[in-house]
């Protein structure tokens, strides 16, 4: 198990260090200088030249991506072009709103995924599962900014049930548990979209497995011995069915922290997604790898937890995996 995880470790640090160098070149490699932006009118040519001198712009690729990846390693992202600040502030500002966002979708991902699933599995070919099946082949070919948009007509324009955009009430002064409340009550609509469009790849995953696993010979066995419907599904199915979801959930979690750049940006969420558009739009290049190389990590980080949880469902990869 130790020599699993520490492969494991190695390989995502040198899949680290070539996304490094890929970000890095393609960034450096976009035609124009976006520091020039940085420099009120008054400032000559002249001065403009000697200071990009000073902080290194007309060094080499290589001489750059060394003193880029120097300053990394030590915690220094460098500085935004944009926002005049630290980029590693700016992006833990947005990363906790994003989190935020990512875990409520998370939940009602799995809660509707994995019971619906397992729901439609036991009732392959009925009416419940037809009907779950087209709902489903609806909300995936559903656009998630025109899901957005039908949500804000309906819950926060017509019925006015909801607050559409933003984290908080503007000029409201609310604390505590009416501060907790005002931001719940924003995080509905972009967690009900997310959520939904996630749900629906995790019931079809559960629902394909849970079949598959519903005609096995051990569940028959199970029942022939005069087990409850529960304990069959709950004990000798979920376990079974855990690394599929497991698989899915690898995949969703660095999607939903790289923000989903539409659903925030139309919901005005202060997250990395609207952050990276943002930072897209003024050529902000600096704050785009930073958020790349962030993004990076966690996408890394979820694949390493995954691996992980692989080795401890079925200690049987663990082996096979030593032995290539």
């Amino acid at each position: 198990m130790v020599r699993y995880i520490s492969q494991r470790l190695l390989q995502s640090l040198v899949i680290l260090f070539g996304v490094s160098v890929t970000v890095f070149a393609l960034i450096n490699y976009i035609p124009g200088n976006p520091y020039l932006s940085m420099f009120p009118p008054e400032v000559s040519g002249d001065q403009i030249e000697a200071m990009l001198r000073r902080v290194g712009y007309y060094d080499s690729l290589p001489i750059k991506y060394i003193k880029w990846i120097s300053r990394i390693l030590q915690g220094d992202f460098g500085y935004s072009i944009f926002y005049h600040e630290g980029v590693m502030g700016i992006i833990a500002s947005r990363l906790g709103n994003t989190i935020l966002l990512a875990v409520s979708s998370l939940a009602i991902s799995i809660v509707l995924g994995v019971s619906v699933g397992i729901f439609t599995a036991q009732r392959r070919g009925s009416l419940a599962d037809n009907s779950v099946s087209v709902l489903t082949f609806v909300i995936l070919s559903l656009p998630s900014f025109f899901f957005s948009m039908l949500l804000l007509k309906v819950l926060g324009a017509d019925l006015r049930l909801l607050p559409i955009s933003g984290k908080v009430t503007v000029y409201a002064d609310y604390h505590g548990i009416a501060h907790a409340l005002d931001v719940a009550r924003h995080m509905v609509m972009p967690s009900i979209v997310l959520g939904l469009g996630y749900a629906s790849s995790m019931l079809r995953y559960t629902r394909s497995s849970v079949t598959g696993i519903l005609t096995a010979d051990y569940i028959r066995s199970a029942r022939a011995h005069g087990l409850h419907e529960r304990t069959v599904i709950f004990k000798h199915t979920l376990k079974n069915v855990s690394i599929p979801i497991v698989t899915v959930l690898s995949l969703q979690i660095p999607d939903m922290l790289s923000g989903a750049l539409l659903t925030e940006t139309v919901f005005m969420w202060p997250g990395i997604g609207r952050l990276s558009f943002e930072a897209v739009r003024h050529r902000d290049y600096p704050l785009i790898m930073g958020i790349l190389l962030v993004m990076a990590v966690i996408t890394l980080c979820a694949n390493f937890i995954a691996d992980v949880a692989y080795a401890l469902i079925d200690p049987r990869i663990t082996l096979v995996k030593d032995r290539v």
